[in-house]
């Protein structure tokens, strides 16, 4: 009996998907502002089987949510053109929007203490920490054409955003460049506004320019003799070249005991590079045995995806 394993990253996008509608309201200079956002669903589960890291830059560039939030961004600005706004008024507007945001810590919404959302969730849960507020608002400034990062303080996150060494206000330095704080919870702050339980603290640029993003996907079938062929397929859609990355493929039993294991190297997968890894291994045991890929940068997790075995 043959044996067939695949798997993806995400899933595929759908063609007349479904929607996630969601509307917000928040007040800006005294008169109620409105709007509405729908959300393909695939996009959303896509967002929610991705693994969570430390690395912030990878919420900001993964390129799936550009439609969505694209969208947003021109919205936003046409309301920033028919009102004059100038920039620092516009980037008040749009961070009036994010503080309006329900706040909810982390071990509130999920089972974990530190889990960092993906824009889109945030939108989707119309709500989440500082992490997520920060991550959405600095993706939305980031399509509007501003320079920004993230700020990581000892256990807070902040939007950074880049302006000339004349403007007042608090900083952090990167590259010779200052990244004005902007905070993305609470109410009313500005850029270069420190909130006071804040000021003094030590804190780190993560400039949001540039990450690999890798997706993946793969297929496996069985030969004779408990041979397993097949082949992993890994994509770089960020804009940087892969350093200390790893393909693992692994086959396990139902107990979660390892029935065959494959490694590749992927540093120096270039922007746009799409590498293929063909492979012919023995495993131990075939029925009941599962296949999964796990794709690492750093020693993190930064993709995966699991498959049952069909017959």
């Amino acid at each position: 009996m043959q044996r067939r394993w695949s798997g993806q990253s995400g899933v595929e996008a759908d063609a007349n998907p479904p929607n996630v509608s969601r509307g917000f309201t928040w007040t800006f200079r005294g008169r109620s502002q409105r709007l509405r956002i729908q959300i393909p669903m695939w996009l959303y589960t896509y967002y929610l089987a991705r693994p969570r890291n430390s690395d912030y830059t990878v919420y900001l560039m993964d390129p799936f949510d550009e439609p969505v939030i694209s969208a947003v961004a021109s919205q936003l600005a046409k309301y920033a053109h028919r009102n004059r706004l100038s920039e620092l008024e516009t980037i008040d507007f749009v961070a009036a929007w994010i503080h309006s945001l329900e706040y909810v810590p982390d071990d509130v919404s999920t089972p974990y203490t530190n889990y960092p959302r993906y824009p889109i969730e945030t939108l989707v849960h119309r709500g989440g920490d500082c992490e997520d507020a920060s991550i959405l608002l600095a993706s939305i400034l980031r399509a509007l054409n501003y320079e920004v990062g993230l700020i990581l303080l000892p256990s807070h996150l902040q939007v950074g955003i880049v302006r000339s060494h004349s403007f007042p206000g608090t900083y952090y330095t990167f590259d010779g460049k200052r990244y004005y704080v902007l905070e993305a919870t609470g109410d009313g702050w500005s850029v270069g506004e420190m909130p006071s339980d804040e000021e003094g603290k030590t804190g780190r640029v993560i400039p949001g320019t540039e990450s690999p993003i890798l997706i993946h996907r793969w297929s496996a079938h069985t030969n004779s003799n408990n041979c397993v062929s097949g082949s992993v397929i890994v994509t770089n859609l960020g804009n940087t070249v892969v350093n200390n990355g790893l393909v693992l493929l692994q086959f396990r039993t139902i107990s979660g005991r390892e029935a065959g294991v494959k490694m590749w190297s992927l540093d120096d997968s270039h922007p746009n590079e799409t590498r293929s890894f063909e492979f012919k291994t023995k495993v131990n045991q075939i029925s009941d045995v599962s296949g999964r890929v796990r794709i690492f940068l750093n020693g993190e997790l930064h993709d995966e995806s699991t498959s049952p075995p069909s017959a």
